[in-house]
């Protein structure tokens, strides 16, 4: 099955496998910065539950009455002595007691007498600071010198309620870089399994997936190859989305086999249709001829009605006339016996109503005439 870019399973595969990659650097990335944590912690509580039992060990007097190198004396030795016991008891790597100085903290005794009395330590900080004020402290950020990497843990030692002194005591950043790096490998290790195994379960995954695919295309493929036959269907069993996706194929074609059909019978009635239309036009043209005709012979009549209402017209005007002539023939024979006159009234009267009778019944004749043509 060809495609035009990247295919769907390669897509997923690529995106699953590079969020796997970065969900494991983070899960590692997280695990091992929580464990540096942890034990970090661990390894400075412990050296800090050290400095308070090792404080509590140490004569306060000799220590108070110790002074800068003085090595020789019995507080020395005494001081030293305890140092010596508490370094073998303890899982530290340096034990040793300090006193400010200025500026500074400075040596007094050291277990290993590797320095000697009234070397500089190290100039007075905040950890340091706390401890002189009574405070047990310990500083989270180790520090290198020429004796290695180490945490310190600072006690003050008090005679009674008199400042007599700091002890220290170092513990080596192995005992955190050891486990820590060891926890690294391990991490790095776990995450190279889990990603390995991933990418061969998404390869696995990747395969089923195009075999589906490629299934699905050919199916769909050999019914679109039919020549039409919309009564083929895709047969697929394997109970997944492939199966789901070509059942609603095969619903797809029957429906458009089912409009195809409906279409087929519409076609035939609109045939059927079309015809008894054209039939009906047909009738309608020669009715449509007779309704013409028919009105021809109406405007015919009209006009001849016409043409007899005009002379009616002039018929009554000129009886008009005449009446008038014997009105005014009568009005000048008045003179003659009044039985004429009475007479020639009576006559003009009968004209008179004979002429209001002819023009009402003109007028009538006119009425019905036009509402004729006007119905026409």
């Amino acid at each position: 099955m060809k495609v035009r870019k990247i295919s769907m399973s390669v897509r997923i595969f690529i995106l699953v496998a590079a969020l796997l990659l970065v969900s494991d650097v983070v899960i590692g990335a997280l695990f091992y910065v929580r464990t540096k944590a942890l034990l970090t912690q661990q390894v400075l509580d412990n050296i800090l539950s050290s400095a308070k039992i090792a404080a509590g060990q140490v004569s306060a007097d000799a220590l108070k009455t110790l002074e800068f190198g003085d090595q020789s004396s019995e507080s020395y030795k005494t001081v030293l002595n305890e140092l010596q016991i508490i370094k073998d008891v303890s899982n530290v790597e340096y034990v040793y007691a300090v006193k400010p100085e200025g500026s500074a903290l400075l040596y007094l005794v050291d277990a290993d007498e590797d320095v000697s009395s009234g070397d500089k330590f190290t100039d007075i900080g905040d950890y340091q600071q706390e401890a002189i004020g009574g405070e047990t402290t310990v500083d989270p950020e180790p520090y290198t010198d020429e004796f290695g990497t180490h945490f310190t843990a600072y006690c003050p030692v008090f005679d009674e309620s008199e400042f007599a002194g700091i002890i220290c005591m170092d513990s080596s950043y192995s005992l955190i870089s050891g486990p820590v790096n060891s926890t690294l490998i391990m991490i790095i290790i776990v995450c190279s399994v889990s990603f390995i195994i991933g990418i061969l379960v998404l390869i696995f995954i990747r395969r089923r997936l195009a075999k589906g695919f490629a299934t699905l295309n050919g199916k769909v493929e050999e019914l679109a190859g039919g020549g039409g036959d919309l009564t083929k269907r895709i047969e697929i069993s394997t109970g997944d989305e492939f199966e789901v996706i070509g059942e609603n194929v095969n619903r797809l074609v029957a429906y458009i086999r089912d409009v195809l059909i409906s279409i087929v019978n519409g076609t035939v009635t609109l045939e059927e249709t079309t015809d008894a239309i054209f039939n009906k036009l047909g009738i309608a043209g020669d009715d449509t001829s007779t309704v013409g005709a028919t009105l021809e012979e109406l405007a015919a009549t009209m006009q001849n009605t016409a043409n007899s209402m005009e002379e009616i017209s002039k018929r009554v005007e000129g009886i008009n006339e005449v009446f008038g002539e014997i009105v005014s023939e009568i009005r000048k024979g008045s003179d003659y016996a009044h039985n004429i006159k009475q007479k020639a009234q009576d006559t003009g009267v009968t004209a008179s109503r004979a002429q209001e009778k002819a023009r009402a019944d003109v007028q009538v004749m006119e009425k019905a005439i036009n509402s004729r043509l006007q119905e026409s």
